[in-house]
């Protein structure tokens, strides 16, 4: 679960996956996020098994942006290993 606070106290923030550094890092059909409206966090979610053999670890690129008329926006990278 990842959540962003906006210094303004603005609770509305939207998360997006961004591409990942590598083809392999960030496939839409591996990982999503869903919000979690009662904290302003999102869970990030397997959409189908991840196989060690295969690869073994994914790195993911996330964009929180407040909902404003100048929205502001910050990123994170998340780092998934395999074990």
């Amino acid at each position: 679960t990842i959540k962003a606070t906006s210094p303004l106290g603005d609770p509305r923030v939207t998360y997006n996956l961004e591409d990942g550094l590598v083809p392999e890092s960030n496939m839409p059909v591996r990982f999503y996020l869903t919000p979690n409206r009662e904290d302003g966090s999102a869970s990030i979610l397997v959409a189908e098994p991840l196989d060690y053999e295969t690869t073994r670890n994914f790195m993911l690129r996330v964009r929180a942006q407040n909902v404003a008329p100048v929205p502001l926006a910050a990123f994170t990278t998340v780092h998934i290993n395999i074990t």
